[in-house]
């Protein structure tokens, strides 16, 4: 059932209708064609709590007057978002974890809410109104919990980091999620480095292992 609303876009606003199947956004201006926009082109969702704003092929597509629908539609395009998006960048996978949220901080930069979706080489992390930003698992030196702070430190072998806060209760479970992803390339690296270097002891190997992660 088509809804309401007002919009903005480069060239042209004013009223019209909506609707969401799930995967592509129709949006009808009053008396103009529909405009089609697929979750999978989409490089980023946000909201301001009046207005839900979509940016795609570089442009923005801002929904307003939406009433009680806006942050139920909010949450169907963030849902939908993640997985179609990161199949069109060729990043999908099998997803080992539900999706988590909370906050990110990177090295020089402002916290930043996120979502995330985590397969078996990457996290993929999205940070709010941004697109995909994925953290490659072989790239991550380690990943530490610190229970003080509820949070989770994911540190990279040039030295930088991603911080990982306010996870909505999940911080242990993604600290998990994360070391056990980690640690499955680290298992596939150590069969490699057997078929290869066999010669190389056990505590060789794993050592190895740990640090030429697929990928790196």
């Amino acid at each position: 059932m088509p809804r309401t609303c007002s919009f903005t876009r480069p060239g042209l606003s004013g009223r019209g209708e909506w609707t969401f199947d799930g995967e592509t956004l129709l949006l009808t201006p009053d008396g103009s064609p529909a405009e089609a926009y697929p979750v999978r082109e989409l490089s980023g969702v946000t909201a301001d709590g009046y207005s839900v704003t979509m940016r795609a092929a570089g442009r923005e597509l801002q929904l307003g007057k939406l009433g009680a629908e806006g942050s139920n539609l909010l949450a169907e395009l963030r849902r939908a978002w993640l997985p179609a998006r990161a199949d069109a960048l060729r990043l999908g996978g099998e997803w080992l974890a539900k999706p988590f949220s909370g906050t990110v901080t990177r090295l020089g930069e402002a916290p930043r809410p996120f979502s995330a979706l985590l397969h078996a080489t990457a996290l993929l992390v999205a940070p709010e109104g941004a697109d995909l930003d994925p953290l490659f698992l072989a790239l991550v030196e380690g990943a530490s919990l610190d229970e003080s702070a509820l949070t989770v430190t994911c540190r990279l072998w040039d030295g930088s980091a991603w911080v990982f806060s306010r996870l909505a209760g999940r911080t242990d479970e993604f600290a998990r999620a994360v070391r056990s992803a980690r640690s499955a390339l680290a298992s596939l690296a150590v069969e490699g480095i057997s078929r290869w270097l066999p010669t190389l002891s056990v505590a060789q190997r794993t050592n190895l292992g740990s640090r030429w992660l697929p990928g790196r």
